[in-house]
């Protein structure tokens, strides 16, 4: 395999966001470009499966098996901690915050698990709006790179612990014997999703079906001579993370610098401050789907992606992070089986982040009914006065 430099994997990615043609490829790695889309595009019912099935199956089937997620909430923490830059910040200047359903389901507690459902992790970090540019800026600069650090090597953990054989050279957090059982209940889970028109494989099946959903991680850039245009670069590692190659595997991450909208297009209604502006970073997990027709013959095959876990670096001009800082409320919760604290918004702010999400900003078709429903949940509760 050619070793790239840092110097080559720049020179790749000025290539691909200045080429005419919109594609091509430099030995194994790959780019496209493609027109920006708004986030309101229909989602794929069998990509929300997966994730779910996903979810349940690392947070509900064994709770030992949370690691596999957590460990990464609890590995960016201690680099962000350790780091002598950004350490002292961490806190009170930088606070990483689980959000979502994730977060609906600690705030709500054991109490009420037949409501809320664990899904993908989403992290965000926030940094302090109200600090001078420059600093803000330096912090921001700082934080990206051991987020992408973060990522690389947490990738690498999981495929080795997942995939690859030589067990010596990266850390697992789980034993053998309980990588193992995922193993079995995860395919056991897709088995059972499958029906008569869809066959959900997992990667763990065999080489030959791993090897089919293995996936070159990327970065996503705005293209240098097209508008409104995002090419995808595969690269063989991270801008300063160079000692840590990210293999080819069904697990892969992707790096989103372009994302930069206004939460409330496309709608009647209008806010004062909707702007949406981060960086995006993701682990995803591919598997195999294969399509069959009413004989069982199967017709055609594909790999689609489980969301697994994804951060966020929210910029200084971004509305949810203002508000957050403003108003925004966390409260720290121990998971006993991770063995680690996790910090989430309170229940007030959990309801206020669904309310914007229904009433403020777009909200797809697809999504609206699930958010009016855990919105209407947590409101009920609340006044139960239970939290």
């Amino acid at each position: 395999m050619d070793i790239w430099t840092p110097r080559d994997r720049d020179e790749f990615v000025q290539f691909a966001t200045y080429s005419e043609d919109g594609r091509g490829s430099k030995g194994p790695y790959h780019f496209s470009s493609f027109p920006r889309v708004l986030a309101n595009d229909k989602d794929d019912p069998r990509k929300t499966f997966l994730t779910e099935t996903l979810a349940k199956t690392i947070y509900d089937k064994n709770p030992y098996y949370r690691k596999i997620s957590l460990g990464f909430y609890d590995s960016l923490i201690h680099k962000l901690s350790m780091n002598s830059f950004t350490g002292p910040y961490v806190g009170n200047n930088i606070i990483v915050v689980m959000k979502g359903s994730n977060a609906y389901t600690y705030v709500t507690s054991e109490k009420f698990k037949d409501d809320f459902h664990f899904s993908d992790m989403d992290l965000v970090v926030c940094i302090n709006p109200n600090l001078p540019d420059d600093f803000f800026h330096q912090l921001e600069c700082a934080v990206k790179t051991l987020v992408l650090q973060t990522i690389s090597q947490y990738k690498r953990t999981l495929d080795y612990m997942f995939f690859l054989t030589n067990k010596s050279v990266e850390a697992s957090m789980l034993d053998d014997e309980t990588i193992k059982a995922f193993k079995i209940d995860y395919s056991n889970a897709l088995k059972d999703l499958s029906n008569n028109e869809y066959e959900f494989v997992s990667p763990f099946e065999s080489d030959e079906i791993r090897n089919y959903c293995s996936r070159n991680s990327c970065l996503l850039t705005n293209s240098k001579i097209k508008d409104v245009t995002i090419v995808r670069v595969e690269l063989p590692h991270y801008e300063r993370c160079e000692r840590i190659p990210l293999r080819k595997t069904p697990f892969f991450c992707s790096y989103n610098e372009t994302i930069d909208f206004s939460r409330c297009e496309g709608e009647s209604h209008t806010s004062e401050n909707a702007q949406g502006h981060f960086d995006l970073y993701r682990i995803r997990f591919n598997n195999l789907i294969l399509q069959k027709d009413k004989d069982g013959q199967v017709i055609h095959k594909e790999r689609i992606a489980a969301d697994f876990i994804d951060v966020s670096i929210a910029r200084k001009d971004d509305a949810e992070l203002i508000d957050f800082w403003n108003r925004g409320k966390c409260i720290s919760i121990y998971d006993r089986f991770a063995n680690i604290w996790i910090m989430v918004p309170d229940i007030v702010s959990c309801i206020n982040d669904l309310y914007k999400m229904l009433n403020v900003y777009s909200c797809t078709e697809t999504k609206k009914a699930k958010r009016q429903q855990k919105y209407n949940r947590l409101v009920e509760i609340h006044n139960q006065g239970v939290f």
